[in-house]
């Protein structure tokens, strides 16, 4: 009894604490564009969901490792905050105090080294190698700011994804070659882009995913005397050769018995006269095409030449009887 209620109490944690249920999404990047995207007590970070809205970072001063710490305010890092502001400094600060501290207070995180240089933003996409000098005893703005995302392989906004335009999340949404007429639509190629702009990724009919697949191939479909071939997926990703495929004939071939052109009718269409030749506009002896001449008419023949029997029996009996 004790076990089953304590498997009870188990379950009913696991359904209703969060901790609990969402342990299966633990490292899960979960894309946003804003705070409300993300579940309570998560910050939009850089486009993605975060528990966390600290984290360390680290800048390199004068040769020198330095850490720190920043802040994600307004969906982007801010800057990082050393956790030592004399890291990096030239000339070390005076041992016990030493009277060199000056105004004391919370000055020293402004004060600075003339010529001294540190990495500033999140050093991300654009932003990346963007730094700070010190001048006047003041560090100057940032060498590299974040601006709008434009179509031009770079992340301009400094947000971790290139080009994703029109506030898609990733490279692969974006129909980037279409924007600001920089460059105009193209044939779409397998390359997880929507290269001719017509909001598919990658519909170029060559284009598969996993090498060794198999497809059929081919004509439209397979009655008569059409089959489907096997087309193969390559290592580059492109259908193969179409291998193996039956495909309709222009027109059926008349008296065969077959349905050549795969419409699902045997020797349809076959008007001829059967001359027994094969005329200039024919595929064989008899087949479909329009005769060069009249078609001889049989019937007349046939009694054209009973009546010549018949004439001539009648003549030998009358001769016959005569004698």
């Amino acid at each position: 009894m004790r076990i089953l209620l304590a498997s009870f109490l188990i379950l009913t944690l696991f359904l209703v604490n969060p901790v609990f249920a969402e342990m299966g999404e633990v490292g899960v990047d979960i894309p946003c564009s804003f705070d409300e995207d993300c579940q309570l007590g998560e910050t939009c970070c850089d486009g993605f969901c975060l528990d966390n809205p600290n984290r360390e970072c680290f800048l390199i001063i004068n040769a020198v490792n330095c850490t720190g710490q920043q802040t994600c305010g307004g969906g982007t890092w801010g800057e990082c905050i050393l956790d030592d502001p004399d890291c990096g400094s030239v000339s070390p600060t005076p041992p016990n105090g030493g009277g060199g501290s000056g105004g004391g207070g919370g000055g020293g995180a402004s004060r600075c080294k003339e010529g001294e240089i540190k990495s500033c933003g999140n050093q991300i996409g654009a932003c990346e190698g963007a730094i700070q000098t010190c001048v006047d005893g003041k560090w100057t703005d940032c060498s590299v700011e974040p601006t709008d995302e434009i179509c031009n392989t770079f992340d301009d906004d400094c947000e971790g994804v290139i080009d994703n335009v029109y506030g898609f999340i990733t490279i692969e949404e974006t129909s980037c070659w279409c924007v600001d007429a920089q460059n105009e639509p193209k044939q779409e190629s397998c390359n997880g882009i929507d290269d001719d702009c017509n909001g598919i990724i990658d519909d170029y009919a060559d284009c598969c995913f996993v090498p060794g697949e198999t497809r059929d191939c081919g004509p439209d479909s397979n009655q008569g005397i059409c089959e489907f071939g096997i087309s193969i997926c390559g290592d580059d990703e492109l259908w193969g050769e179409c291998v193996d495929a039956f495909y309709p004939e222009k027109t059926d071939l008349c008296f065969n018995e077959l349905d050549d052109n795969c419409n699902g009718l045997v020797d349809d269409n076959c008007e001829h006269c059967q001359d027994n030749i094969q005329n200039s506009d024919e595929e064989g002896v008899d087949c479909g095409g329009s005769c060069l001449t009249e078609c001889t008419n049989w019937l007349w023949i046939i009694i054209i030449v009973a009546i010549i029997i018949i004439t001539l029996i009648i003549v030998w009996y009358w001769r016959k009887k005569k004698k």
